[in-house]
C-alpha cells in the first residue's frame, strides 16, 4: 500500500477509537457520575428533631442533634445513606448537654456546648468541646475549654470564635484559639466587641456579622472586620456602608472582591475590593424565600433559601451572581454545607401547627447531592 494510505490511517488512529483494542478506554462516563453533575438531590434520610448544624469530611456527613449528641450520616452509598451510631450521645455522656455549632479541623471535630444544669446553676456555663473523629467508630473526646461560644470559624490549627452576651449586647467577646494540640487548645487573645455574630476571613481580615441596639426595640445588623495579622493583639475596626435591617445575625461569605450575606431582602452582594471604604452592589432576591444559610464551591454558591429551597448561583464572577437553578423540596431548606463535592442540606420533614402564632418543626431530613 502507499504511504498516503498510512499516512490517514494514522491520523484516523490519532482521531477516533477505531485502532484501539480495548474501546473501554474510549467509553463515556459511567452513567452515575453524569447524574451526580446534574446539581440534583440524589437521596435523603430522616436524621432526627432537634439538628442545629452540619459538616462535611470525606464520606461522612456529621450533624448536631440538641437531644442526641453529634451524630453522622454514612454517604459513601449516595443512593442509600445510613446513619451512623451516634459518635457523641450526649444523653450518656453528659446528661442532656445541648450541642449546637459544629466546625470540623481536619479529624477534630469543634462543637459549642450548652452543658446541662442540674439543680441551681448560676452564670454562662457555655463552652466548647474537640474530639477526634477520625474513625466514626471509635470517635474520641480530647478538651474542654470553658469560653462560650456561638458562631465559630476553623482556618487550619486556629479558632476564631464570636460569644454573645444576651443580657448586655455591649460586652460581647471574639476569641482566637490555638488547636495545633487539640487535646490542650490555648486562647490567644480575647477582644471585648458590641456585637457578635456569623464570622468569615479573608487574607489577615476576619468579618464579624453584629447586630446592635439603635435606641429602640428593633434591632439592625452591620459588619465589623477585624485585623488578626497579630493574633495576640487583633484589631478591631469600622464596620462597611452595608447596613440591613433584620432580626437575625446574617451568615457571611467572602470569594475575592466579593462579600456576600443574607438577610429578609435576599441575598446581597459587597465590594471589598477597597477595604477602608467596601460600596454595596446589589441585593438578589431569593424568589420569596428567605435565605437561612449559603456555601461556596467550585465556583458555585448554595443557598438555603426556606420555600425556594436550595437556589444556586454561578459566582464565576463574584460581584455578579447569576441563578443557575434551584434544588426544591416539599419542606423549607434551612442548611446547607459542602465540601469537596459532596454536599447536603437540612429539610424540615413537616410542620405541625401550634396553638400560638408559631410551627413546630417535628422532624428534619438530611439531603445529599454533589457537585462533581
Amino acid at each position: 500500500m502507499s504511504k498516503s494510505f498510512y499516512l490517514l490511517l494514522a491520523i484516523l488512529c490519532a482521531t477516533t477509537a477505531a485502532c484501539s483494542s480495548n474501546s473501554s478506554n474510549h467509553s463515556d462516563p459511567p452513567a452515575a457520575a453524569v447524574k451526580f453533575a446534574n446539581l440534583s438531590t440524589i437521596s435523603s434520610i430522616e436524621v432526627g428533631s432537634n439538628l442545629y448544624a452540619i459538616a462535611v469530611a470525606g464520606s461522612e456527613i456529621f450533624y448536631t442533634d440538641g437531644l442526641q449528641g453529634l451524630g453522622a450520616v454514612d454517604a459513601s452509598n449516595p443512593g442509600s445513606l445510613s446513619l451512623s451510631a451516634s459518635l457523641i450521645p450526649s444523653s450518656v455522656q453528659y446528661s442532656f448537654d445541648t450541642m449546637y455549632d459544629l466546625v470540623l479541623a481536619g479529624n477534630v471535630a469543634v462543637i459549642a456546648v450548652n452543658p446541662a444544669c442540674l439543680g441551681s446553676c448560676i452564670g454562662d456555663r457555655r463552652e466548647l468541646r474537640l474530639y477526634d473523629i477520625s474513625s466514626t467508630a471509635s470517635s474520641a473526646y480530647l478538651s474542654t475549654l470553658r469560653i462560650p461560644a456561638d458562631h465559630i470559624l476553623a482556618d487550619a490549627n486556629t479558632l476564631y470564635i464570636s460569644s454573645t452576651d444576651f443580657t448586655d449586647f455591649n460586652h460581647n467577646h471574639f476569641y482566637i484559639v490555638d488547636i495545633t494540640t487539640p487535646s490542650a487548645p490555648i486562647v490567644i487573645s480575647t477582644t471585648t466587641v458590641s456585637d457578635a455574630g456569623y464570622l468569615a476571613k479573608k487574607d489577615n481580615i476576619v468579618y464579624l456579622s453584629r447586630i446592635l441596639l439603635n435606641g429602640s426595640p428593633d434591632k439592625y445588623k452591620d459588619i465589623e472586620s477585624i485585623d488578626v495579622s497579630d493574633k495576640a493583639h487583633p484589631t478591631t475596626q469600622n464596620g462597611g456602608p452595608w447596613i440591613s435591617f433584620n432580626q437575625t445575625y446574617s451568615p457571611i461569605i467572602i470569594l475575592g472582591d466579593a462579600l456576600y450575606y443574607l438577610d429578609d431582602a435576599g441575598l446581597n452582594v459587597v465590594d471589598t475590593a477597597d477595604r477602608a471604604n467596601p460600596s454595596f452592589v446589589r441585593t438578589i432576591s431569593l424568589q420569596g424565600g428567605r435565605g437561612q444559610s449559603f456555601a461556596a464551591y467550585n465556583n458555585k454558591l448554595y443557598v438555603a433559601a426556606g420555600s425556594s429551597g436550595v437556589m444556586i448561583f454561578d459566582v464565576s464572577q463574584p460581584k455578579n451572581p447569576v441563578y443557575v437553578k434551584s434544588m426544591k423540596s416539599a419542606t423549607d431548606a434551612l442548611t446547607v454545607t459542602i465540601s469537596n463535592g459532596i454536599g447536603a442540606y437540612l429539610t424540615d420533614r413537616e410542620t405541625v401547627p401550634a396553638p400560638i402564632r408559631t410551627n413546630i418543626v417535628s422532624g428534619y431530613k438530611l439531603n445529599f447531592f454533589y457537585d462533581k
